[in-house]
């Protein structure tokens, strides 16, 4: 249970404070437990 704790919270505390061009937020989609998934459709 720690280590699930701990990696989910650092996961979350990575995207908060990661440069806006290390993931093209346009293009991706996050799940409920922060999993970026590539979106496939257009506007």
């Amino acid at each position: 249970m720690e280590s699930f704790l701990f990696a989910e919270t650092s996961k979350c505390y990575c995207l908060l404070f990661v440069p806006d061009k290390t993931l093209d937020f346009g293009g991706v989609v996050f799940s409920t437990p922060a999993n970026p998934l590539r979106r496939t459709w257009k506007d």
